[in-house]
């Protein structure tokens, strides 16, 4: 609970590439090349079955991707925190300023070809969450 913005801890990877700098707290996914991409819940084949991190600086290899535990989401959280609910993958269609995809919201996306897949708890402390995504899915038709 003692985290800053933007920050955290628990099982971290130092692989993969990227074709540009990561940001941290961006919700990115490993492709099959092993660099790491935003998340999107609308686009299927980007998040909804593939291994996902959180970056935790610009650059994989050195700052890392956490890929569970407990992180401060300050900056990629959309829409109001609800404490003890799921967390979920957001659309890129919503707008925001920072990037495409890589945000989190306590919204389960409903658009039609959307892809709707738990990735954590909402905790007791305003916009830290309990990172664990679910190996499970749900795309909307």
């Amino acid at each position: 609970t003692g985290l800053s913005n933007d920050t955290g801890g628990g099982h971290v990877a130092f692989f993969g590439t990227s074709s540009a700098d990561l940001t941290a707290g961006g919700l990115y996914w490993l492709n099959n090349d092993g660099g790491w991409a935003s998340a999107d819940s609308a686009t299927t084949g980007t998040g909804h079955n593939q291994l996902l991190g959180i970056a935790l600086g610009t650059k994989p290899k050195s700052a890392g991707m956490l890929l569970k535990g407990y992180f401060d989401v300050h900056t990629f959280y959309s829409g109001s925190f609800k404490k003890g609910e799921p967390v979920y993958i957001q659309s890129s269609s919503v707008d925001r300023g920072v990037v495409e995809g890589g945000y989190l919201s306590s919204s389960a996306p409903t658009a039609a070809n959307s892809v709707v897949r738990v990735v954590g708890y909402a905790t007791d402390t305003p916009n830290v969450v309990y990172f664990n995504p679910d190996a499970t899915y749900v795309e909307i038709a």
